[in-house]
């Protein structure tokens, strides 16, 4: 439904092929640790850590891990806009690019849900 949403709401004109990982995360080039990252390319890819973790020995409900995953992805699109329009965005400029998103879209399913129960 978010894939659907941003490309019906916001310009999209390449081809983004999503790669969808078991891992808890993944390496980045320097050591640390990530759960997404955007590649610039003919196409485009994103590519997104989706294994559950263990927070205190338990999984986290499947919500919030769903959760935390549109965030990802969310973040990483905002990066692919950044290339896209060939503008340079620190950090902060994507993190408040994608509570901009998320909220505009749990707004579009608030109202969608809201429909759906008249």
């Amino acid at each position: 439904m978010f894939a659907d949403w941003l490309a019906e709401h916001y310009p999209i004109p390449h081809t983004i092929v999503v790669h969808l990982t078991p891992s808890v995360s993944m390496p980045t080039n320097d050591g640390r640790r990530c759960w997404g990252c955007f590649q610039p390319g003919k196409p485009p890819n994103i590519i997104l850590a989706c294994g559950r973790p263990r927070i205190d020995g338990r999984l986290p409900d499947r919500g919030l891990q769903l959760g935390f995953l549109l965030g990802n992805f969310a973040h990483e699109f905002c990066h692919y806009e950044r290339w896209r329009d060939g503008r340079a965005m620190n950090h902060r400029g994507v993190e408040n690019r994608v509570d901009g998103l998320l909220k505009r879209f749990r707004e579009y399913v608030r109202k969608k849900t809201d429909a759906a129960n008249v």
